[in-house]
This record gives structure tokens, sequence and C-alpha cells, in this order.
């Protein structure tokens, strides 16, 4: 299905560098573009600790993720894996996980051609009585110079051996790749459970209006600094603003007074936090009854049913910022080109999020292509290891020439989103890898491995996008043409400022 070249070595100065991902920017790196749009005074951080949030309100029915019951000298062994869920057979999509051994044998990875990380006993394995994270190497340095862990947590990465050790809950390994510190962790989680869980039964995740829900128990006394609390308490009004102004799933009405109201809260809170200890103030009702007002509105025409379901974190762009965020965190932190052997069980909480966030099967698949072909740039775009995220990327775009027929013909909502989000992806894809075959003498001058799948990038996603069958002649005539020119006025130049020197 893939047609597989040999593979060559990546020579150093000859590809482009690494940049960090930014998915809120304009662009991603110096030679890449998100596709998704621009959210508003949301950054990258805010994002992964907003998704961390979303996620754990979302799976904090499994295993690992009510408050913590381990101590030194006992502990769950339940607690290491997740409960069976629903499973495809796409390729990206999640699969059944293996509850009798979930490290070694992925299905994801096994049909996208992904190796498997080498293991050792301290890889995914935590010592009792604590949450220390132990990478069986010293962990490496990050794009950007910035240490993969904060530093409340990375002094534990040093940390020797144990005899009393117990392998890591998913959890708690998404709370590493995540990056989000312990003390967010345990705050979240206490809060949650205490909050969120009515008698016996607890709400269903696309129910509950998550900031709000924070803002309304979470007091300053539970943060370090005053200064923490506003900070934390500005970015849960910010992603309110974004859901429910900035990008509703449903319009809003102009003379909404609910959004009035809360704009006037979003601007107060730059200022000074919001007093949230006396629940029966007036600035709480007015914030309570604003979001809820805004989060249950059906449709204007009302042609719809009343929904079951909230609406704060299902709108274009910020659900797909959002959950692409969560997908970016399958990414080993020690090897930057490496998915984790526990994607399959990643995957399948993930899609617990799916309802809140108005993500289906064929938005996850895109999703998920556009997080692996954006890896492989960010990672030199080469043929090192980078290389197998370009074979993979090829395996879910067959998925998504699939997915993109099927919603052709769909008038579903949630396909509209599907169909706005393909054809900017498919264009920025073809983009940078024409980009790199116009001048494939200079960016792959060593081999045709990685330029034989871009060729096959570029064919699928022209099929994809402009629904045409053009010549492979004619677009491999025009790369070698291109390259050819280029190569040619390289090499002019260079004789022309090697016979300038002589002058000087």
């Amino acid at each position: 299905m893939v047609i597989m070249g040999p593979l060559a070595r990546r020579e150093t100065g000859s590809l482009i560098h690494h940049h960090p991902t930014t998915t809120t920017a304009a662009t991603i790196s110096d030679q890449l573009s998100c596709p998704f749009g621009i959210l508003h005074g949301i950054d990258a951080d805010d994002l992964r600790q907003t998704a961390y949030e979303i996620f754990f309100a979302s799976c904090r029915s499994s295993h690992g993720f009510g408050a913590r019951k381990h101590s030194a000298s006992s502990f769950d062994a339940a607690d290491v894996h997740v409960t069976r869920g629903g499973g495809w057979v796409s390729p990206g999509s999640p699969m059944k996980p293996n509850i009798n051994n979930h490290v070694t044998n992925s299905k994801v990875k096994r049909s996208l051609g992904l190796r498997m990380l080498k293991q050792c006993k301290s890889r995914r394995s935590n010592s009792l009585g604590g949450d220390s994270l132990s990478p069986c190497s010293s962990p490496k340095t990050p794009r950007g110079g910035k240490a993969a862990f904060n530093t409340s947590s990375s002094s534990s990465l040093s940390q020797p051996l144990s005899i009393g050790r117990r392998k890591m809950t998913l959890a708690e390994i998404m709370r590493q790749q995540m990056k989000v510190t312990e003390q967010d962790d345990s705050r979240l989680r206490k809060t949650l459970v205490r909050t969120l869980v009515s008698g016996q039964t607890a709400k269903r995740p696309e129910t509950i209006i998550l900031p709000l829900e924070l803002l309304r128990h979470l007091k300053p006394s539970e943060f370090a600094e005053p200064n923490d609390y506003h900070k934390w308490q500005q970015r849960q009004f910010r992603f309110l603003e974004s859901g429910l102004l900035r990008h509703p799933s449903i319009p809003l009405d102009s003379n909404s007074t609910a959004a009035v109201r809360l704009r006037d809260l979003v601007r107060s809170i730059d200022h000074r936090p919001l007093d949230t200890s006396a629940r029966n103030s007036e600035s709480m009702r007015t914030l309570c009854n604003s979001v809820i007002s805004l989060s249950w509105r059906s449709t204007a025409d009302n042609s719809s049913p009343a929904s079951d379901s909230c609406h704060w974190a299902d709108g274009y762009p910020l659900n797909i910022h959002i959950y692409v965020t969560l997908l970016r965190s399958i990414f080993d932190l020690q090897e930057e080109t490496a998915v984790i052997d526990e994607v399959d069980e990643i995957f399948e909480l993930m899609k617990k999020t799916w309802t809140t966030l108005a993500i289906n099967r064929s938005i996850h698949n895109l999703c998920f292509t556009w997080v692996l072909f954006e890896r492989f740039v960010e990672a030199g775009g080469g043929a090192g290891s980078e290389a197998e995220l370009l074979r993979a990327t090829l395996v879910m775009l067959n998925e998504v020439m699939g997915d993109s027929k099927r919603a052709a013909t769909s008038t579903t909502p949630i396909d509209s989103v599907y169909l706005r989000m393909l054809g900017p992806v498919m264009v920025e894809m073809k983009n940078w890898s024409e980009k790199k075959l116009e001048d494939y003498h200079k960016y792959y001058h060593t081999g045709t491995g990685v330029m034989e799948n871009l060729l096959l990038i570029v064919f699928a996603v022209t099929k994809t996008s402009e629904n045409d069958d053009v010549p492979v002649s004619n677009i491999v005539d025009k790369f070698i043409r291109s390259s050819l020119r280029n190569a040619f006025s390289q090499v002019c130049i260079f004789h022309i400022m090697y016979s300038l020197s002589f002058l000087i």
C-alpha cells in the first residue's frame, strides 16, 4: 500500500531546524503553519492545562483517575490498566486495550509501522508512596532548551531504582506526558471528586461546564501564591470567552444579554480576580446565570430538539486546538519522534472527551494525520528516525480519503466542521511537501526514500482536496525541472562568488 524506499542518513545542516510547537500562533515553525486558525489570548500552555482538565474530568470514572488511594505499603494493581472499551479497525483510531500487557502489543503502532520503545525496568514504574517519574535514562532536553518537566517534579527524575515499584497508571502516564505538576493534578482530583459526583451517580462529561465548576469551588487558599490563583482564574475565563463568545458552536444572538454580561466579567478579571468566596454574591450569580444560559442554548430557530449536552468547548476551532493538544501527548518525552507504547489505551481514554469537544472518528483521523506530519516536520523532515512518522502519515491519509468521501454526502453539523478542516490541512501538507520536492537536490541529495513518500503525500492530498486525477507524470516532471533549475542556480552563484573572491 505504501511504497518504501531506502532510508538515507540525515546530514547536518541540510534540513530545517527544530522549533517548539505553538498551536495558537499562525506559524508552527518557519515552514509549517497551523491550519486551524488562531485562538485569541490563549497560548500553548493554556491549551495544555485545559486539555488535561477536560481529559481528566472525562475519564474520572476510569481506574487511576479518582482520588489517590495508594500508600507506601499497598496499592491496587487494577489501577495499572483502564477498563475495556469499544475499538475500531482504523489504524489511527482507538483500539481495545490489551488488559494483560498494554505495553508490548500496540495495535495502533503495528498498523502504522511505528517501532516499539525499548523498555527497561524503570521506564513505566513508580516508587510506592510517591509520584516520582524515573525514566531509564537521563531525559533529553526538548526543543527550545527547556526542561521536559516542571521544576516541582524534575528532582525526582534521577532517583535510583528501588525494590518496591509498581507500574504507572494510565492517569500518571498522561500527567507525565502533559507535563502537569503533582500539585495541579492533586488539586484537580480533589475538586472533581468533591463537586462532580452526586450520590452514587457521576455527571456525564458533556453536561459539565468545567471552567464554571472549577471557578465555583477552587479558592485562593488552595494556591501557593495569590498571583497564581489570579492567572489560573484568567485562564478559565479566557476559555469561557473563547468557547461561548468567540467560537460558539451555536451562533450567538446579537442581542444576547448573557453574552454582554459575560464580556464585562472577562474584561474585569484582567485587573483583579473575581471574588468567588460568597456564592450568592451578585458577581457569582451573574457569572453562573450567563454561562449556563449560553452553554445550554438550542439552535436559533428551535428546529432541533432540546440538547442533553452543554456547549462550551465544542465550537470550531477551539475544540480542535484542545484535541490536537491531547494528541500531541502521545509522543515520548525522551525520543521526540517515538510514540509511547501505551497509545492504544491513551486513545481509548481520549475517546471519552469526544462528546464534550464534538469530535467523531473522522475528525480524530484527520487530527491524528496532522499531528504525525507536524512532528515529522518539526523533527527535521528528513530521513532520520522521523521518517517513520511520514510513512505513518501516509497510512492515515488512506483513512482520511475514505472519511472525506463519506462526509461529502453528509449534512450533519459535525461533518460540516470536518469538511471545513479538511481543505486547510491538505493544503498545508501539500505546500510543505511540494516546497521540498521542488528543491530535492538540496534537501534529499543523499537518498530517495523520503522523496518517494513525499510524492505519495502530494498525490494523495491532490486527489483528496482537488478531487481530480492529475497525471502523475506531470507532477513528477514539475519537481524534476524545478529542482534542476534551483540546483543550477546554486552552482552558478557558487562559481560567481568563487571568482569574485580572487578579485578582492
